[in-house]
């Protein structure tokens, strides 16, 4: 017998109530980008909790309706707004730095050999092109 009063199959239902109550919270916050919040919510809220996560909207919202659309929308689904994508970012830097990074280093260290962390085809290429013009 449990401190409350209950038995060991009340404590049992209740324990899968609490569970059953914690999936169907991060079901509803699944859409909304707060799974796990839904989760925790429905976990110790019960019902009480899907509604606050219902509420807790995490998507982006449009600039000119406010209608909550997904992070990766081109347009808005409520009143057709097209979006601009985001340039992504460079991947690597323009071969300039990376022949700078190495004429630095080499410079610093003339004994020593190219460190693995700077081979990269430009700098390959460019330590190539010395050697077949002879420059030091």
């Amino acid at each position: 017998m449990f401190a409350f009063g209950l038995n060991t199959m009340n404590g049992y239902a209740l324990l899968m109530f609490a569970i059953i109550c914690g999936m169907i919270g991060a079901f509803i916050g699944q859409s909304r980008k707060c799974g796990v919040t839904g989760f925790i919510a429905g976990l110790f809220l019960g019902p009480l909790g899907w509604l606050l996560v219902l509420f807790n909207d995490q998507r982006r919202q449009c600039s000119e309706c406010k209608g909550r659309i997904p992070d990766d929308a081109s347009r808005c689904q409520h009143c057709g707004v097209v979006f601009e994508k985001p340039k992504p970012p460079p991947t690597q830097p323009p071969p300039e730095n990376i022949l700078e990074i190495y004429k630095t280093w080499k410079e610093k260290n003339p004994d020593k050999e190219l460190p693995p962390h700077l081979m990269s085809d430009p700098v390959l290429d460019y330590k190539k092109w010395k050697e077949e013009k002879g420059i030091e």
